[in-house]
C-alpha cells in the first residue's frame, strides 16, 4: 500500500497542506510544482490544484461541484463535465508514470484520488 503523506503548513489558520506525498508523487503548493518518480510534471494552473484537492482528500470522493467550488478561484458559471476534461488532462499528464489510474471515476458521484489502486 502506498504511503501518503502530508506536511502541514508552519502558520495557524492554515488547513490546506504545503506537500503531498503518495508513493513517488510529490506535490507542493509551496513551490507550485508536482514531481512524479523525481521528473517534474508540467500542469495547467486549474489541473494542479485539481491534483492538490484530491490528494488531500486521498480515498475520498469529491463531486465535480466540490471540484468546481475548490480548484476554481474565480467565481463562474463552469459546467460540471468542464473537469471531465481537466481530469482527463491531468491524467494524460500522469500515464506516463503509471500513475494515471490512482485518478478514479465513481461513476454518478465524482472523482477520487487512490495511490493504492494497482489495476492491470
Amino acid at each position: 500500500m502506498t504511503a501518503l503523506r502530508n506536511t502541514l503548513a508552519s502558520h495557524a489558520g492554515h488547513s490546506k497542506p504545503d506537500n503531498i506525498v503518495a508513493g513517488e508523487l510529490h506535490w507542493s503548493d509551496y513551490s507550485g510544482r508536482v514531481t512524479a518518480s523525481g521528473v517534474p510534471v508540467l500542469l495547467r494552473p486549474i489541473e494542479f490544484r485539481l491534483l492538490g484537492q484530491l490528494m488531500s482528500h486521498s480515498e475520498r470522493v469529491l463531486s465535480r461541484a466540490e471540484l468546481l467550488e475548490k480548484a476554481w478561484r474565480t467565481e463562474t458559471c463552469i459546467g460540471e463535465r468542464t473537469i471531465d476534461v481537466h481530469i482527463r488532462r491531468l491524467r494524460m499528464s500522469l500515464q506516463p508514470f503509471g500513475m494515471d489510474r490512482w485518478i478514479q471515476t465513481v461513476h454518478t458521484r465524482g472523482y477520487r484520488f487512490s495511490p493504492s489502486f494497482t489495476h492491470h
